[in-house]
């Protein structure tokens, strides 16, 4: 009897142990699989954040090709209509684009010299192009909401009457046309990382937009960073550790906080020739 009840108190103690170290495995799996699924998140955006910053050297580089072929004017933010009547818009495919909506933005301006179209969807964007390309109107889609927003006011000219100037087109020293207008092309921001929020029925969480625009300008104004409300900073995208993707206008290609993007000497020549960062413009100059 004693013997049976020793045995049967080494079998209990010896399930009470297994019961513990299989409490411990679980724990143990549990942590292995949290850190692994934190890991694989971490490559994944880095992942993205290298084909972004690829995607952003070429596109910078094909806006710096344009004023070579346009007698040294930059590419418009917003193009008249006499721009687009000299230079006709095609998509992808060459075929040409009648929708002036499309055609005014600058995805398909900028393709010509950019040569594939994936670029302007780089990192967590290219499964949303593919679903844009299945659409119905895939010319529409495509030129909306590309990875990279352009310095919509600055830059280039925008001929947009309801938001410049009814009879310039824009703003005497607002946007700068020409490479040699500006004091400092390594600081002077083209591109920039954008958002236009949460798109229903896209495989992206976000998707991008064709425009960014600068801290202060002559309609809008920022206010505090909010990713479910890009407008407040512009349809700035804070999507690498609160960092934004910046194209230069020397080519240069690098990451920005809000603080750095803040500064009105980056987005405005006439600010940086000022040497004021909180540069306001104003409809008299």
């Amino acid at each position: 009897m004693a013997d049976f009840t020793k045995e049967n108190g080494m079998k209990e103690k010896h399930l009470g142990f297994s019961l513990i170290e299989l409490l411990v495995s679980m724990t143990v799996v549990s942590v292995l699989a949290a850190i692994t699924v934190v890991g694989v998140g971490h490559v994944r955006t880095a992942v993205h954040r290298t084909a972004e910053v690829t995607g952003a050297r070429q596109l910078i580089s094909a806006y710096l090709i344009y004023p070579q072929d346009n007698g040294g004017r930059l590419m418009p933010a917003v193009p008249d209509s006499r721009e687009i009547a000299l230079n006709p818009v095609r998509d992808h495919a060459g075929n040409a684009i009648l929708n002036g909506a499309v055609a005014s933005r600058y995805p398909f301006r900028i393709l010509p010299y950019l040569g594939d179209v994936r670029s302007l969807y780089s990192g967590q964007f290219a499964e949303h192009l593919d679903d844009l390309r299945s659409s119905g109107d895939p010319q529409y889609g495509i030129s909306l909401y590309p990875s990279l927003g352009l310095n919509s006011e600055y830059m280039g000219g925008n001929y947009d009457d309801r938001r410049t100037h009814p009879e310039t087109g824009f703003y005497p020293g607002l946007a700068v046309t020409r490479l040699e207008q500006v004091m400092d092309p390594s600081k002077q921001i083209v591109f920039v990382s954008s958002t236009y929020g949460k798109e229903p029925g896209s495989s992206a969480d976000y998707v991008g937009f064709h425009r960014v625009e600068a801290p202060k300008g002559l309609r809008t104004s920022w206010s505090s960073y909010n990713e479910e409300l890009p407008a407040q900073m512009g349809y700035i995208h804070l999507r690498y550790e609160r960092q934004a993707l910046v194209a230069h206008l020397d080519g240069s290609v690098g990451f920005m906080d809000e603080e750095s993007l803040g500064d009105m000497r980056r987005w405005s020549n006439q600010a940086r020739l000022e040497n004021d960062e909180n540069f306001r413009p104003s409809r008299s100059r």
